[in-house]
């Protein structure tokens, strides 16, 4: 191989190695960048996601104390029959209208529930005949009603004839309350009972056994870049408590929040893009120096070359007028 082409060969690979060096070493740079911005935005959202979620259990449990020290609904209540009971079901529709409650289930003793609708949500008696109050003091537990998740308040109110009242403020648990909870940002809320699929923003049952949050061993865990229907998502599972009558014997209920990896992705894609673009042309004007200053390094050297070769044949008469710039 001549002289010329194995330096313009040894120029270019130097080029290219450089080049593959630097596209490795950015790329690096920006994933691990993009993995601590997606941790922290994942962490963020997870924790905004959570206070949403317990924002509704204080503001439930706010309803339920305020029960106790309404006197137009304990006075409804204590003075309570079939006759009455239109100022009982007007109190708590006025009281509750727009507390975000979707419906209040009145029981009394081992009769029928009385259903006072609040939002254009529906519930049938049927639905509501199993809700037992266990507990003296007012308390909130999250259950499944009609096959679907219920945040419910509960608190006895007593009559005048020594028995009580049970009074149960339903919330849904639905897709506009994980709406609420990420407030239309880049985050999805939604609910797994141990591995199932609940609820949530997603147009199909996701399949839980691959983050196996029943197999969690802290109440907090995070996943990274895991693909769902051909997007990458970001993800972090967050036991809440149990649906049952014990941790052993029930299921857990897990607040799931996904965080689009979209975004990191793009970043990604577009500093590569222009990485290469940036190499590309600096390396092809390289190659074109490189081209220039091999010529002027072996043409010389090739001359100098020839001349020695005609000396060595006997052709002493060569004159090589050869002018250096260093």
């Amino acid at each position: 191989m001549k002289l010329f082409t194995k330096t313009l060969f040894f120029f270019i690979a130097l080029i290219i190695f450089q080049a593959v060096l630097t596209l490795t070493i950015i790329t690096n740079i920006v994933r691990k960048n993009n993995m601590e911005d997606a941790k922290e935005e994942l962490t963020n959202e997870a924790a905004m996601v959570y206070e949403g979620y317990n924002s509704w259990k204080r503001n439930i449990w706010k309803k339920l104390i305020s029960l106790k020290n309404d006197t137009m609904v304990v006075d409804a209540v204590r003075y309570y029959t079939p006759s009455t009971r239109p100022f009982l079901v007007s109190a708590l529709h006025s009281k509750f209208v727009r507390s975000g409650i979707d419906y209040i289930v009145v029981k009394e003793g081992g009769k029928a529930p009385e259903v006072i609708p609040l939002t254009l949500n529906t519930i049938t008696l049927s639905d509501v005949k199993n809700l037992v109050n266990t507990l003296p003091h007012p308390y909130i537990q999250v259950t499944k009603i009609a096959g679907s998740l219920a945040m419910i308040g509960i608190v006895q109110l007593r009559k005048n004839d020594s028995t009580s009242v049970d009074l149960f403020l339903v919330k849904k648990i639905d897709n506009k309350f994980c709406d609420q909870l990420t407030l239309n940002r880049n985050s999805k809320a939604t609910f797994f009972l141990d591995n199932d699929y609940m609820i949530g923003p997603f147009d199909r049952p996701l399949d839980g056994s691959t983050l196996n949050f029943k197999q969690m061993s802290t109440a907090y865990k995070e996943f990274y870049d895991i693909s769902i229907d051909k997007s990458y998502y970001n993800i972090a599972g967050q036991k809440l408590e149990s649906l049952g009558k014990s941790d052993s014997h029930g299921v857990t209920l897990y607040l799931v929040t996904f965080v689009s990896n979209e975004p990191y992705t793009k970043r990604l894609d577009l500093i590569r893009k222009i990485a290469i673009i940036v190499i590309f042309t600096a390396t092809l004007l390289t190659i074109l120096l490189s081209f220039f200053f091999s010529r002027n390094i072996t043409s010389p050297i090739k001359r100098l070359l020839n001349a020695m070769l005609k000396v060595k044949e006997g052709t002493y008469d060569r004159t090589l007028h050869i002018k250096g710039r260093n």
